[in-house]
């Protein structure tokens, strides 16, 4: 269902937060004066409004609607585990354009710029840094990411590059290069390159980064191994370049990019 139009509405963000679930329970009937972004982190949201029927797997978001009620349909899993953001938005006093529209329910391409977004956010909330100028800004980045544009591509470019993709998610914790991808989907390395980034807008080499990059923030965020170890978890050999690339991608060094997103914004009800 599209129903909320991206570029006509003056966005005001509230407060948010990361839902834990204690395992028990389930989410309760109400209804809001405001929009609430959800994104599932982990385990599976069972959720349902007034039209329509929602479950909503990790790695998706959900926008529910204001003065609709919403309840959930299924108890909380053990493992769920999701960010949350109330905001509001005004009409600009236009008509709204088609192709302006954003999925109520939706699968983002890059779902942990998603989670760099939010932590940022729950950071500086916390932080009491969050101005309305920033934070405007990011619940925009976040919608974007959202209605992130589809490539036009055949189906047989997306089988390939999905292949592609799938195999550097499950090996570049071992250090894959784009060569070694290449020979595992069984083409010429010039071609899937041309082919993966028709239809994700980056290079094998750039997904490959992405992947290990974001296991990275990850382990700073959650674990307390230490900067060479989350290197080698992540599949850079050399923990120099480890740190040269991660500025590079980050704009801060691993060090203090813990510093800044070891907070915890946490609700579990």
């Amino acid at each position: 269902m599209n129903f909320l139009y991206r570029g006509v509405y003056s966005l005001q963000p509230e407060i948010g937060g990361l839902f834990l679930s204690p395992g028990f329970g389930r989410h309760l009937q109400r209804s809001m004066p405001q929009y609430e972004l959800i994104f599932v982190r982990s385990g599976t949201l069972h959720i349902a409004d007034e039209t329509n029927s929602f479950v909503v797997s990790k790695g998706q978001t959900l926008i529910l609607r204001p003065r609709v009620a919403h309840w959930g349909t299924a108890d909380y899993e053990a493992d769920l585990a999701f960010y949350w953001i109330h905001f509001k938005a005004q009409a600009r006093g236009r008509r709204m354009q088609q192709e302006a529209i954003l999925a109520q329910h939706a699968t983002p391409k890059r779902p942990e710029r998603l989670i760099e977004i939010f932590h940022r956010y729950l950071d500086d909330q916390e932080s009491g840094r969050l101005s309305p100028e920033q934070s405007r800004l990011l619940l925009g980045l976040m919608l974007l990411e959202i209605q992130y544009p589809e490539a036009r591509t055949s189906p047989s470019e997306e089988n390939l590059a999905g292949r592609a993709e799938r195999h550097i998610a499950t090996h570049f914790a071992q250090g894959v290069h784009a060569g070694e991808v290449a020979a595992a989907v069984g083409c010429h390395p010039d071609y899937l390159g041309r082919v993966f980034r028709k239809v994700y807008g980056y290079t094998l080499s750039e997904a490959i980064h992405q992947k290990q990059i974001a296991e990275a923030r990850r382990l700073l965020r959650e674990s307390d191994q230490n900067i060479d170890e989350i290197a080698a978890a992540s599949g850079f050999r050399e923990p120099r370049y480890f740190r040269k690339l991660f500025h590079q991608y980050q704009g801060l060094s691993p060090r203090a990019y813990r510093s800044l997103y070891s907070r915890s914004y946490i609700n579990v009800r």
